[in-house]
């Protein structure tokens, strides 16, 4: 059922007091509530036969319509020929005619995966997500394979379940299933901004839940719920019609996840199923590769910045003129931006303008920089006379890593060296971070934020293997050729 938030705890309780019992007296119900909706309370109770905790489901029906009613019956029959460990599994149940309620007993799980995604200090990484993939997809393809096949129909974040000591996943809330020998393929169900634009035309097939699992991966990559920017339902059936893609999807700068969800979002005909899906590259994991252990890198849309040059020193060496500036947002935080200039090969109107484009700097910049650019005048500032510069330093005493990368920008006229140096805090400042406001204040395109991210966590770890030559050592990870001895003081 769409209410199927199931909550434990693990701080100490009072012992629990059982209040109402099956009537085969195998499952007793305490009075311990896990949540609630409309026509449902979720409370704590034990299975007698098995010694473990499940969640009791009450379901009251006095003031449900026909059609709710069905629902409800649709469920327990679908649920009793499912068996999957990726789909919530319904242990009993019953029909309390005297109280006009349906009761279920199903497996306890800690919450939804929306209620867990929220209540969490920061974004999964992408191993986890690419792990929460492969669970879905293959309690998907389990229904989909099913004689007859069956449609979820409404897939979502709220309808996903976790149980957190292992990081298991199950779909819940199949109430709006069906086979593909029902007659409901015709009928118009789901929650709106989950729903397959040809949902709305009333005429569907399996694939509506690879479409709904696709902006599922939006939601657990951003916390963004998809089209969430639709503040009506007319709203969001125009962008669907148009073929839009969620605002959400376009805060996602990694490629890779890009394209994956684009596959799953494709137009009906061309969608993959989750057999497929399954197969695809993108869910494989890769030690070598860092950025699985990493959030997916999101951002929000670049807006311009007049920004002011505050310092600047340069200094010729042969025929290559070395510039440091050092520029202040609106916001009043400061970055540096180095470059060099070499007047045999480059004309300095041309490379002022496109500094000025590509730093947002204000236009009365311009001039500034054509007068050390043409030599007329040689600028003396001192950069490490700027409060909160960022630049490179020896001292590593403290949690503060300051280094420069050097970046090569691609212009017209070839390929542009710009080094940038930056101050990295290992308390407080992230990868995805640095590299998101390195890309916005350099003005490049968010497509390069992966690229610098990557590079950024190659020179923080060699700037970290300099610091600290030994760490940390695995006790849970030893060569068996190894002996390991533990001197305790």
């Amino acid at each position: 059922m769409a209410d199927d938030i199931h909550v434990t705890e693990d701080e100490p309780q009072e012992p629990l007091k059982f209040v109402e019992d099956s009537p085969t007296k195998r499952f007793s119900r305490t009075d311990k509530k896990l949540g609630h909706g409309a026509y449902k309370r979720v409370y704590l109770a034990l299975d007698h036969e098995t010694g473990k905790e499940v969640a009791w489901n009450t379901i009251k029906t006095q003031n449900m319509s026909k059609r709710e009613k069905e629902r409800i019956l649709g469920e327990i029959k679908l649920y009793k020929h499912l068996d999957h460990p990726n789909i919530l599994k319904l242990i009993k149940a019953w029909r309390n005619q005297a109280k006009d309620e349906v009761l279920m007993i199903t497996e306890l799980m800690t919450c939804s995966l929306k209620e867990y995604l929220h209540k969490k200090t920061e974004r999964p990484r992408l191993r986890v997500i690419k792990n929460w993939c492969k669970s879905i997809l293959r309690a998907l393809d389990y229904l989909h394979s099913s004689n007859p096949p069956v449609i979820h129909r409404d897939l979502k974040c709220d309808n996903i379940f976790i149980l957190s000591s292992s990081a298991e996943i199950r779909i819940g809330d199949l109430g709006l299933s069906t086979t593909l020998e029902d007659t409901h393929l015709k009928s118009q169900v789901g929650t709106p901004y989950f729903m397959a634009p040809e949902m709305y035309e009333e005429n569907y097939g399996l694939n509506v839940d690879i479409y709904s699992f696709g902006l599922c991966v939006i939601e657990m990559c951003t916390l963004s719920t998809p089209y969430s920017e639709c503040k009506n339902q007319a709203a969001l059936f125009q962008k669907l019609k148009s073929g839009e893609k969620p605002e959400a999807f376009f805060m996602i700068t990694d490629r890779e996840v890009q394209d994956f969800i684009s596959l799953c979002i494709l137009p009906a005909q061309c969608r993959p199923t989750a057999k497929i899906l399954l197969s695809n590259p993108f869910l494989a994991i890769r030690d070598d590769d860092s950025a699985i252990n990493m959030p997916v890198i999101i951002s929000t849309p670049f807006k311009s910045q007049n920004r002011d040059i505050v310092a600047i020193n340069s200094e010729k060496e042969g025929e290559i003129l070395k510039v440091n500036l050092i520029i202040k947002d609106q916001n009043e935080s400061k970055f540096k931006v180095d470059f060099e200039f070499n007047a045999n090969d480059e004309v300095p109107e041309k490379v002022a303008e496109e500094l000025i484009k590509s730093v947002q700097l204000k236009p009365e910049s311009l001039k500034i920089i054509l007068d050390i650019l043409e030599g007329k005048k040689r600028y003396e500032t001192s950069i490490q006379d700027i409060t909160k510069t960022p630049c490179f330093q020896g001292n590593m005493e403290n949690r503060v890593r300051k280094f420069s990368i050097k970046l090569g920008i691609q212009e017209e006229t070839g390929v542009k060296k710009v080094q940038v140096d930056l101050s990295f805090d290992l308390d407080t400042d992230t990868v995805d971070k640095v590299a998101l406001e390195t890309v916005e204040n350099l003005g490049l395109d968010m497509l390069e934020v992966p690229q610098v991210a990557s590079l950024l966590r190659k020179k923080i770890s060699e700037v970290e293997n300099k610091t600290n030559n030994c760490s940390y050592l695995d006790l849970l990870d030893m060569d068996n050729a190894n002996v390991y001895r533990l001197d305790l003081v």
